[in-house]
């Protein structure tokens, strides 16, 4: 079982870990403080970490979402309109609107408060049933691309949602990279969208953490499936992998978040 799943660097420089046994903790340089069930939080099983201009914390727990204000937490479920209680993932939009990604679809919350897409606004499996969402991404339109269980790639243009590709695909997850390329992890490997459609460049097994740096470069690592922390260059093809030889403490890499 996987314990750390989520990473996220909050303006005051600190940076916040997301367990999925122990709730969040806090490193600041020194040492560390946790924050758990015990403190507001509605679980300690966080699966992602988000932070809105205000400097308040988010975290996707497994019994809704949590906001923390470096005081006191403040917690919304179903009963406030939240589609599902398990969260997994957040996005803060440039609106200080929140995106929240549940496998019954997604729950936005704005001012006025949630707002939710699903199988009636056409976000829909290969089953027809409402495709469980995994991934939300920016654009720089103001859009939002979603990542999703066996529904494929949807785009999100304020109440307008779009299927992006033909394919009912596993997206499990999203990074655009500086270059304005999209990417994305999927059970079988690394992929990009060309023209409508994705198109495989590496084949590997369970890409469950994507991201990149300033050089263009694709860091992903795979889980459960170990195989340490990769780093790929789009424009040589060149793939460097860091495992506990090189002196990571283990080889099954979840998350990954720039610094």
């Amino acid at each position: 079982r996987r314990d750390l799943g989520a990473l996220h660097q909050a303006r005051d420089g600190a940076i916040w870990f997301g367990t999925q046994v122990y709730g969040a903790a806090r490193y600041d340089g020194t040492g560390f403080s946790r924050l758990g069930v015990e403190n507001g939080l509605l679980s300690d099983e966080i699966f992602d970490i988000a932070e809105t201009s205000d400097g308040a914390l988010w975290f996707a727990t497994l019994e809704g979402l949590s906001k923390f204000n470096g005081t006191t937490v403040v917690n919304y479920t179903e009963k406030d309109g939240l589609i599902d209680r398990w969260v997994r993932g957040i996005y803060v939009d440039s609106d200080d609107v929140l995106w929240c990604a549940t496998k019954k679809g997604i729950s936005r919350l704005d001012p006025k408060g949630f707002i939710r897409f699903t199988k009636a606004d056409g976000m829909r499996n290969n089953e027809g049933e409402t495709a469980g969402v995994l991934a939300i991404e920016p654009d720089p339109d103001g859009s939002q691309w979603i990542g999703t269980e066996w529904g494929g790639l949807f785009r999100v243009q304020g109440n307008r949602i779009q299927s992006m590709t033909s394919e009912r695909h596993y997206v499990r997850k999203i990074y655009r990279a500086v270059d304005g390329t999209l990417w994305f992890g999927l059970p079988k490997g690394i992929f990009r969208y060309e023209n409508g459609k994705l198109v495989q460049v590496l084949e590997r097994s369970w890409v469950l953490a994507l991201g990149g740096d300033d050089q263009g470069n694709i860091w992903y690592g795979q889980g459960w499936n170990g195989g340490g922390l990769s780093r790929y260059n789009p424009k040589t093809g060149e793939e460097t992998i860091f495992t506990k030889a090189q002196g990571l403490p283990n080889d099954s890499v979840w998350a990954i978040e720039r610094a």
